[in-house]
């Protein structure tokens, strides 16, 4: 396993059986965290999902656009908004 440096990841063969009876699947939005000498990865629903206002590294920032701009978490780092939000 490599060294956990900031903002980089790993990959670990987790067993799809595991994946599929704790919910998880491909594209969902995930969490983990340690503890006791454990690594734990759940499953985030986007109804429980805290906006940060980081962009850069949002877990759900790959969703189409809706084009309601103003109230978009992440206008100010979109090249696209088409609304500038000091109106």
């Amino acid at each position: 396993m490599q060294d956990k440096k900031v903002n980089e990841f790993v990959l670990l063969p987790v067993p799809l059986e595991d994946c599929t009876a704790a919910g998880i699947c491909e594209g969902c939005i995930l969490q983990s965290y340690t503890e006791n000498g454990r690594l734990i990865i759940s499953r985030v629903s986007k109804e429980d999902f805290i906006c940060d206002n980081d962009c850069e590294s949002c877990p759900i920032a790959d969703v189409d656009c809706d084009g309601d701009c103003r109230n978009c978490p992440c206008v100010n780092n979109c090249e696209d908004a088409e609304v500038d939000i000091d109106e």
